[in-house]
């Protein structure tokens, strides 16, 4: 039986990019978190999760 991936995360890095990232993992990175909520949304979708956007100041903006 496989485990199911975890949610596709959105979060800011030390560089001020956004990162997309599952399960520890980093997807991609990005310069506005648009772009990355963008990608984040294909990736849920594909798997069947959950997409949550942190904010700035790393708390949770949204869950999708």
């Amino acid at each position: 039986m496989s485990r199911r991936p975890g949610d596709v995360h959105v979060v800011r890095n030390q560089d001020n990019n956004w990162v997309v990232k599952q399960d520890g993992e980093r997807i991609s990175t990005h310069h506005t978190q648009e772009g990355a909520d963008k990608r984040a949304a294909s990736e849920a979708r594909k798997d069947g999760v959950d997409r949550v956007t942190h904010g700035r100041d790393g708390r949770l903006r949204s869950k999708r």
